[in-house]
């Protein structure tokens, strides 16, 4: 490995550890009970790299996600699983700082539940430079409720997330500030 890529993965990691001490300091972002089994509702932080059209890192991505109705996904008469997410964008040298939104998420079909991999697609309104762009195509695969990813597949976002997912995990309340 390089040393622009250790760097890189350092600084992913220290804003992936930071990132939800200060997004939403003076808020109360999430309930006590998250990510827990018999919990109706999956959270965690966004942390993740996206790389340019040449596959070179570009873009640090760091937020929060939560998907609601979560336990209902595989119910044929439950409700739709609701994704919101924020984060923030920046380019690898610190530069063009940025916020999306991800929210109004819609299933379409059934989830796919393989092994311990739950694949969910729908579409979503994605903001970007607080310009809303409806019914994006959106894919979340849900890895053993420990792990996620979220890829945008819309020309309309001229591929600004990149050819990559937004990579996550989930985390408990410790990972969120409460006031």
């Amino acid at each position: 490995m390089n040393k622009k890529t250790v760097l890189i993965l350092l600084f992913m990691t220290l804003t992936g550890l930071l990132l939800p001490v200060t997004l939403f300091s003076g808020n109360d972002v999430f309930a006590a009970e998250t990510n827990k089994t018999n919990s109706d509702s999956f959270r965690g932080a966004l942390t993740s790299i996206q790389n340019d059209q040449n596959g070179n890192p570009y873009w640090v991505v760091s937020g929060l996600f939560e998907i609601s109705n979560y336990n209902n996904i595989n119910k044929t008469t439950a409700a739709s699983p609701i994704l919101n997410a924020t984060f923030h964008m920046h380019t690898v040298n610190g530069t063009s700082l940025h916020n999306h939104t991800i929210s109004d998420f819609k299933i379409i079909g059934k989830p796919k539940t393989f092994g311990n991999t739950t694949i969910i697609n729908g579409t979503s309104l994605v903001t970007m430079q607080k310009v809303p762009f409806k019914d994006v195509p959106t894919n979340i695969d849900i890895f053993d409720r420990s792990a996620i990813s979220i890829k945008f597949n819309s020309p309309n976002l001229s591929e600004h997330f990149g050819n990559m997912p937004v990579y996550g995990y989930a985390c408990d309340e410790t990972c969120f500030i409460r006031r």
